[in-house]
């Protein structure tokens, strides 16, 4: 890898060209998601990056692709293009990267922690490099840039960060992705390495498997070497073109919804509702997105986000569109969907936008009986909220319902199992010495109740398949009548 400095450019402009530039970038991200199939992802990101730049009129520097900042010194034009790389398996299921179904909604945030160690030999390298290009960019006027073998330009901020109370030393940033690294070469089991973070437009343009699958490239070209992984927060989101957001508002001014958020909050512009938030831990947001993206303010003209959506997901010259857009937070994803990982939480998106839609909140016709929830279905609106969702996550993989108060944490059981184990073979005065010498240890153990726990087993899964919807395993001959 090599640095450098960033070069010069110019803010982004804000000129859209009008229909034509609209339907060429539409036949761009056609023909693109057919290329990156075909295992010509540069080919697919050249062909992306200049019908973009065609269609908005950008001139120089891009600013920061999650829409956030244009600051000088920012990825450049050749940056915004969807990154090259082979198709990866998702969910169970080959697709190409950032190619699944995103004209209804898809991910609008995704952040997670990393666990691992960096290379041994390469790590005193790569600390001294981050620490010159921290200085030049504390120093300059622009930010210093990393070069990696692939020539990805990941430029370094200057100043660290605070995730969680953990402080990272280095924070680097590439095509809207964030990358906050710890200090520190080798792995630990609990406190992660690195956090990253992935704003709306990545992961509109990527899709959540481009977006993951490039924050692992990009850490391994750094000399990472991944363990697990942890999600901390995922957005989820739908965009409804030609609906009023008022709709949602007076449903849930009139109590016409079902609820399991207790905290709900309104938002008005003058004399016009702007939109709604229930929950904490689980929200759902749902606004006005033309004027989160017209309107005045910093934050507020993003044409980058307008000319996506209005390529994509809106008609050109729309001025009406509603989002619905769910936020989870690690808690809920822990403690509700047993959620670890992103490759869980890509096998179970479908599952959860489900119980978010049909359980969590919906809209309904009448006014609800907080009683008797059960008896109000979804009204007409809702139910298009419902298969836009259900058109970007596909049919549901994994059966069963998020995990309920009462239920029990498997992985924090098999904790338990394990330190039961260890604490018996440490009172014993067993040391095993291998892998295979404790599996031995732990199986003469558990082979003294074994033929008894065979029944018992048995009971309990008959217990679990009486109480809850899930998958039935339990045969009839499995049954000792």
């Amino acid at each position: 890898m090599s640095n450098g400095v960033s070069d010069d450019g110019s803010t982004l402009g804000h000129d859209v060209k009008g229909q034509d530039g609209f339907q060429a970038l539409e036949t761009a991200i056609e023909q693109g998601a057919a290329l990156r199939h075909e295992g010509r992802g540069i080919e697919a990101a050249a062909l992306v990056r200049d019908a973009f730049i065609e269609a908005s009129g950008v001139k120089g520097c891009l600013g920061g692709v999650d829409g956030t900042e244009t600051t000088p010194g920012c990825p450049g034009p050749g940056d915004l293009g969807i990154t090259p790389g082979p198709t990866r398996q998702i969910g169970g299921s080959q697709a190409p990267v950032g190619s699944s179904s995103l004209e209804t909604g898809g991910f609008d945030w995704l952040e997670g922690a990393l666990y691992g160690a960096w290379e041994k030999e390469g790590w005193p390298r790569l600390v001294q490099e981050l620490d010159q290009l921290r200085g030049r960019s504390e120093r300059e006027e622009h930010r210093a840039r990393l070069v990696t073998s692939e020539g990805d330009r990941l430029y370094v901020a200057g100043s660290g960060s605070r995730h969680g109370g953990v402080y990272c030393r280095w924070v680097l940033q590439w095509q809207g992705l964030k990358f906050h690294i710890v200090n520190r070469q080798t792995y630990h089991e609990s406190r992660a390495s690195i956090f990253y973070d992935a704003g709306s437009l990545p992961c509109m343009l990527l899709g959540g498997g481009g977006v993951w699958f490039d924050v692992q490239r990009i850490v391994k070209l750094l000399g990472f070497d991944l363990v697990r992984d942890v999600v901390s927060r995922v957005d989820l989101c739908a965009d409804l073109a030609g609906i009023e957001c008022v709709s949602f508002v007076d449903s849930v001014l009139g109590k016409r919804c079902v609820k399991r958020g207790r905290k709900t909050s309104l938002y008005k512009e003058g004399a016009r509702w702007e939109g709604c938030k229930v929950g904490t831990d689980i929200q759902v947001r749902i606004y006005d997105k033309t004027s989160s993206l017209l309107g005045p303010g910093p934050g507020g003209v993003n044409a980058r986000k307008s000319l996506y959506l209005r390529s994509r997901r809106w008609p050109p010259d729309t001025d009406l569109a509603t989002r619905v857009e769910f936020q989870l937070r690690r808690t809920a994803l822990r403690e509700q969907f047993d959620v670890e990982g992103v490759d869980d939480l890509f096998e179970k998106v479908a599952a959860i936008a489900q119980w978010l839609t049909h359980e969590w909140f919906r809209i309904t016709d009448d006014v609800v009986d907080e009683q008797n929830t059960q008896r109000f279905g979804p009204s007409a609106l809702w139910q298009t909220v419902i298969d836009h969702f259900a058109a970007w996550t596909g049919p549901v993989r994994v059966i069963g319902v998020p995990r309920g108060k009462g239920t029990p944490d498997l992985k924090r059981l098999e904790q338990q199992l394990m330190g039961i184990a260890e604490t018996i073979l440490a009172e014993r005065g067993e040391l095993p010495r291998t892998e295979g010498e404790f599996v031995a240890a732990v199986s003469r153990i558990v082979r003294q109740g074994a033929k008894r726990s065979l029944l018992r087993v048995v009971f309990k899964r008959l217990d679990i398949e009486s109480d809850v919807p899930t998958a039935v395993v339990v045969r009839e001959e499995d049954i000792p009548y």
